[in-house]
C-alpha cells in the first residue's frame, strides 16, 4: 500500500506540474485572459465513434491508400517538427565538417585526430577570431600532440 500512495502522489505531481509552472511564472493578466477564453472545437469525430473496430481500421486503410504524396508528407510533418529536422541536419553538417577538418581516416576506417599545434600567440585579430579558416592563426612547427602509434 505504501507503493500505491507514493506512486499516486508522484502521478498527481506530474499531472499538475504544468499548472504549477504557469502559476509561478505566469502573470495575473495572462490568467485572466485564459479564464475568459471559450472552448473551440477543431473537429468532430462523432461519426467515427459509432463505427466498429474493423470498420474504423478499414476506413483508415482506405484513406491512407488513396492519399496523395503531398497529404502523406503533410501528415508526416505533423509527427516530426520542422525545427527537429533543421536541428538534426545542422548537427549532422557540423559533425561532418569537424571530422573532415580535424581528423584523418585511418586504414581500418576509423577517424583519427590530426596533429595539434600550439598557437604562437594568444592575441588574435578580428579576422582570426571570427574567421580562422580564412585568416590562419600562426602555430609552432612542432606538434604539441600527435596520435600515438
Amino acid at each position: 500500500i505504501d507503493d500505491i500512495i507514493i506512486n499516486s502522489t508522484a502521478l498527481g505531481f506530474v499531472l499538475c506540474i504544468d499548472e504549477l509552472v504557469f502559476t509561478t511564472l505566469g502573470s495575473q493578466q495572462t490568467a485572466t485572459i485564459l479564464n475568459k477564453l471559450e472552448d473551440y472545437d477543431l473537429f468532430s469525430i462523432d461519426h467515427h465513434e459509432k463505427l466498429e473496430d474493423h470498420e474504423a481500421i478499414s476506413h483508415h486503410e482506405t484513406n491512407e491508400k488513396s492519399a496523395s504524396l503531398m497529404k502523406k508528407l503533410k501528415s508526416m510533418s505533423r509527427m516530426v517538427p520542422l525545427n527537429a529536422v533543421i536541428c538534426s541536419f545542422t548537427w549532422l553538417f557540423a559533425m561532418m565538417w569537424y571530422y573532415n577538418e580535424h581528423c584523418t581516416k585511418a586504414s581500418d576506417g576509423t577517424w583519427v585526430s590530426k596533429d595539434i599545434y600550439v598557437p604562437q600567440t594568444v592575441v588574435l585579430t578580428w579576422g582570426q577570431a571570427f574567421f580562422p579558416y580564412f585568416f590562419r592563426i600562426p602555430t609552432g612547427e612542432d606538434a604539441a600532440w600527435s596520435m600515438p602509434n
